[in-house]
């Protein structure tokens, strides 16, 4: 019998094979997009975390809340759009490292101890395409699920002290515009498709990892070129 992640993961691969074979079947205009950017994940509280030992002593005091720092994203997409509207899969990739380990409002003794999150995920975006505010310059807004793998590392000055993986379903919106420089560079590099510069603003939330009965939620900011075909 199915779990429900298992349910999420053969929903996603059929939609994700779905999308690939109909862009390779060029029954629309295809087309890809490489981005990179940076993340700012909210601060989480009240999380299920591994026992860190106390330096210097047999105490152990339990991890509850936990703040991040400014990560690192980078995605790959590949689409099809038909008139105002694209269907595209995406590999997305978030990393962020954490600190402020605290018990309620303790510190963690031993600190300073530092953590760093991985998110791996699988998306199936939808997204529509404004009317152009002015020259080149296109509007656009979506949301997209999929599967999101989770890799949670937490150190202390004397080495590792806790590890978790899990994953949940995922789910996005967005909003950005891209900027067509086809015009720009056809002169210089002999361009046959549109070639366009995207920045985006997305807010990725996942399911409650079971393992630290929280959900991740993440604000990105990416700046991508893509490729229409």
């Amino acid at each position: 019998m199915y779990s429900g992640i298992d349910m999420q993961k053969t929903i996603f691969t059929v939609l994700l094979l779905a999308t690939v074979s109909t862009a390779h079947a060029g029954l629309n205009d295809n087309y890809f997009r490489l981005a990179f950017g940076v993340n700012k994940p909210d601060r989480v509280s009240n999380a299920n975390l591994p026992l860190l030992t106390t330096v210097g002593n047999t105490s152990t005091s339990r991890t509850k809340n936990y703040q991040y720092r400014t990560g690192h994203n980078v995605s790959l997409a590949l689409g099809i759009r038909e008139d105002d509207w694209r269907l595209e899969a995406e590999a997305l990739y978030m990393t962020a490292k954490s600190n402020d380990f605290r018990d309620d409002s303790t510190l963690i003794p031993g600190s300073p101890a530092t953590g760093k999150t991985t998110v791996n995920a699988l998306m199936l975006n939808l997204i529509h395409d404004f009317k152009p505010w002015v020259h080149n310059l296109t509007p656009y807004a979506g949301m997209g699920f999929g599967h999101s793998k989770h890799k949670n590392r937490i150190n202390l000055k004397t080495g590792e002290a806790g590890m978790i993986k899990d994953s949940a379903f995922a789910g996005q919106i967005l909003a950005g515009f891209s900027y067509d420089i086809s015009s720009f560079i056809s002169p210089y590099v002999n361009v046959n498709g549109k070639l366009t510069l995207d920045f985006t603003y997305r807010y990725f939330l996942s399911a409650k990892i079971s393992a630290l009965d929280k959900k991740f939620q993440n604000h990105l900011l990416d700046v991508g070129v893509g490729y229409s075909f």
